[in-house]
């Protein structure tokens, strides 16, 4: 079988996806701002783009994932360690964004449980904290 992209109805670029993820990344640099010490949760895909994308990614301190076997390793081109996500690891950091959108209620409540007190910052439909 063979298809004809042209045929396809396919962008390989839109000018709508792009504009709202520059909004995207426009919010959250604000939001990040004020901080200078910031975790992000999940060190997946998201969690590495984010450092990718911000203004600052010096304020970002730590990563933190449930993931035994990422626990100790990098995020991606960086010098950020992947920790157990526990309240020693909490210590002096002003905000977390939680960069798994799908385990983001069981995330946020999981954080206030082990005893993070700080701001919390959402991805998964609006940036907001």
């Amino acid at each position: 079988n063979i298809c004809d992209i042209n045929k396809l109805n396919f962008k390989l670029f839109d000018k709508n996806i792009y504009t709202l993820f520059q909004e995207n990344i426009r919010k959250l640099n604000n939001l990040l701002h004020d901080y200078k010490n910031i975790a992000i949760y999940g060190s997946g895909a998201h969690g590495n783009t984010i450092i990718t994308f911000i203004d600052n990614p010096e304020k970002i301190k730590k990563c933190f994932d449930l993931d035994v076997r990422k626990q100790g390793m990098y995020l991606q081109n960086s010098s950020i360690i992947i920790q157990e996500p526990n309240i020693k690891n909490f210590k002096d950091l002003e905000a977390i964004i939680i960069a798994a959108p799908l385990y983001e209620k069981e995330i946020i409540r999981s954080l206030r449980e082990k005893g993070y007190k700080e701001d919390i910052i959402t991805t998964e439909k609006e940036l907001k904290k």
